[in-house]
């Protein structure tokens, strides 16, 4: 984003407050109206924006905005954030101010430069989706609160580590710490809270303990984490021992946090256990080929280019018009120019192995088939079990 694009705007910014300022009632008792604070902080904030100073300016922005609200500064302060390598922020902002901002008011121009840069931060971020099933839940990425369930958008973050959190009455509904890449889009679901106690165990274990007229449930995957329903109700994570589950039926759902699932219905007897552990696999995730790829296209297209500018020197030099001094100034740009060919279309080459390579290895549904052993055991018996089956996404057994 360009530096120079907050001038046109500020200025608006400015008449508008100053056109306000005589109705505000303030200027009449010596104490300054909001208008003219606002004003004041604004100014200062231009002042210090043109001067390099973005960190004051976003301050004086924010000031100005919090004595007198009005979206077109929402603008300014993504600027300063966007200067600053706040990319987190800038994109909030900005996204705010389209959102906020009376469309008559935004030129087509502006609209445009806003929406370009949108897509330019998102390329540069990731973005987390979250699909909470109760309202009101507190959501916070590395401990910052980001806002309460529903949320109104996805969550930009940086690449790389995060821990996240979703929150219900002082309790954990989810809780995961995870690595996301530039230009990820991860869903991530959260059931329902649990509607009653249940008692995790890390590693599962014959049954014990317990009612002697119910039975026991032990969940698995890998990975591990993944939330465990049971008859709807969110019971916890995997690897868990679920005790004094009624004899019966029961529909079992395992959740991971990308959205991927196995679900199937499994009989509880009186005095039984029932071992369900799931394989989600390990599948490349797709924003790992998407960037490949268009890192090989890129260099590609540029290869291209600088071929194309190359030949074009090459034509010119072997051009018998071309004088013997425009020969010597063409020579060492037609060197480097090939030069550099070689060594993008080497780049583009090995980016584009690679991505063939992924693309084999690659889960671009996000819904990648799981793999279930459903065991089952009594007391004084080996656990016995039927041959692996494969499960689909959405439950449905594969032949």
């Amino acid at each position: 984003m360009r530096a120079r694009m907050v001038v046109g705007l500020v200025l608006a910014v400015a008449f508008r407050a100053s056109a306000q300022e005589s109705t505000d009632g303030g200027t009449e008792t010596g104490t300054p109206s909001s208008a003219e604070l606002a004003r004041a902080r604004f100014e200062e904030g231009v002042r210090l924006f043109r001067a390099g100073d973005f960190a004051g300016a976003v301050e004086q922005f924010r000031a100005s905005f919090d004595a007198r609200p009005n979206p077109a500064i929402r603008y300014n302060i993504g600027v300063c954030q966007y200067n600053l390598g706040r990319l987190v922020d800038a994109r909030r902002e900005l996204a705010l101010y389209l959102g906020q901002m009376d469309p008559a008011l935004i030129t087509e121009e502006r609209r445009w430069e806003v929406e370009m840069t949108l897509a330019e931060l998102d390329s540069r971020l990731a973005l987390l989706d979250l699909r909470v099933h109760d309202a009101g839940a507190s959501v916070t990425v590395d401990g910052v609160d980001v806002g309460a369930t529903p949320l109104a958008a996805p969550v930009p973050v940086l690449p790389g580590e995060h821990d996240l959190r979703v929150i219900l009455d002082g309790d954990d509904l989810f809780a995961e710490h995870m690595t996301v890449v530039a230009g990820e889009r991860r869903t991530v679901v959260v059931a329902a809270a649990p509607e009653r106690p249940v008692q995790p165990a890390a590693t599962p274990g014959p049954a014990q303990g317990g009612r002697p007229d119910t039975g026991r449930l032990v969940c698995s995957s890998h990975p591990s984490g993944a939330r465990i329903l049971l008859d709807g109700g969110d019971i916890g994570a995997t690897p868990s021992a679920i005790e004094d589950v009624e004899p019966g039926d029961h529909a079992v759902q395992i959740v991971l946090g990308d959205g991927r699932l196995f679900e199937d219905s499994v009989f509880v007897a009186t005095g039984s256990t029932v071992r369900v552990a799931v394989e989600f696999g390990g599948n490349v995730d797709r924003g790992w080929f998407w960037g490949t790829a268009s890192s090989a296209v890129v260099l590609g297209v540029a290869a291209l280019g600088t071929g194309l500018y190359g030949k074009e020197l090459y034509d010119e030099f072997n051009d018998p018009a071309t004088s013997r001094a425009r020969q010597e100034e063409i020579q060492p740009a037609e060197r480097d120019s090939m030069l550099a060919t070689d060594v993008l279309a080497i780049l583009g080459s090995a980016a584009a192995v690679v991505a063939i390579v992924l693309a084999f290895f690659t889960d671009f549904e996000g819904d990648g088939p799981a793999t279930a052993d459903v065991g089952f055991e009594m007391p004084g018996m080996s656990p016995v079990g039927p041959a692996t089956p494969a499960v689909t996404n959405d439950g449905g057994r594969q032949p």
